[in-house]
């Protein structure tokens, strides 16, 4: 299910090339929808963490958010930060 949601989350990929590169990979014979029911069933797990950092964040006194444009290994990508005296989290994407 990571490897999925990671095709098709992180590297942009639709949803019917992930089930087919699953299928043709793993000898699995998933249908098109599958990989809707696993970002479904990632949003439920990730559900409680997801709303606690929000709450974390949106309780802070001063909060800083910041989106810089990177180059890592020549592709092109951004770095978000969002912060607060208590710590801060880091994204990278690449596009």
């Amino acid at each position: 299910m990571a490897y999925a949601l990671y095709q098709n989350i992180g590297l942009r990929l639709p949803q019917h090339s992930v089930v087919g590169s699953l299928n043709k990979l793993f000898g699995f014979h998933l249908p098109v929808g599958r990989t809707s029911a696993f970002k479904q069933h990632a949003a439920k797990a990730y559900e409680e963490s997801y709303n606690a950092l929000i709450k974390s964040l949106c309780s802070a006194r001063l909060l800083h958010a910041d989106e810089t444009k990177v180059s890592i290994k020549g592709k092109t990508g951004f770095v978000w930060r969002q912060g607060q005296a208590t710590g801060s989290d880091f994204y990278i994407s690449t596009i």
